[in-house]
């Protein structure tokens, strides 16, 4: 081999997994973005579900639910439509078990640890995306809340 065409094998290895490594970036930045999306949306639906029960909330209050009562109505709204969006995610990977094969390293495309570790990660951002209008329908007057109109 000529002399000026030597390279170091980190230059090799470099070279050989640059696009592997420019794939993994990539979808692991659409996954993020992804997930900013799926949290700031459930945000929004659970956060409007909450100013339009206002009067519902406050009516509860005032007959005597406790704010325990109040915060898993609206965490239950959350995760149910969480536990949806996961169950058709987890269906659609195992679908496309065979395209994202290609991708995998050391793992198999139906790996349960990682299904349930994904899974369990996505359900705590949505209890922490529906934590702060839980936590504002607890501080519903309900005075001033059956007032209101």
């Amino acid at each position: 081999m000529p002399f000026a065409q030597t390279r170091t094998i980190d230059e090799l290895v470099a070279q050989e997994a640059g696009s592997q490594r420019f794939t993994a970036l990539l979808l692991g930045m659409f996954a993020a973005g992804g997930l900013m999306l799926v949290a700031v949306g459930i945000y929004g639906v659970v956060s409007y579900l909450v100013s339009q029960r206002g009067r519902e909330m406050a009516i509860r209050f005032a007959v005597g639910a406790s704010i325990a009562d109040v915060l898993w109505l609206v965490l239950n709204e959350g995760l149910r439509m969480a536990v949806i969006g996961a169950s058709m995610g987890l269906i659609g990977a195992w679908a496309a078990r065979k395209l994202i094969s290609g991708l995998l390293f050391g793992i198999s495309p139906i790996d349960p640890l990682t299904f349930t570790g994904s899974t369990l990660f996505l359900l705590v951002i949505v209890v922490i995306a529906c934590w702060l209008p839980a936590c504002r329908a607890t501080r519903v007057d309900p005075c001033v809340a059956l007032r209101a109109e």
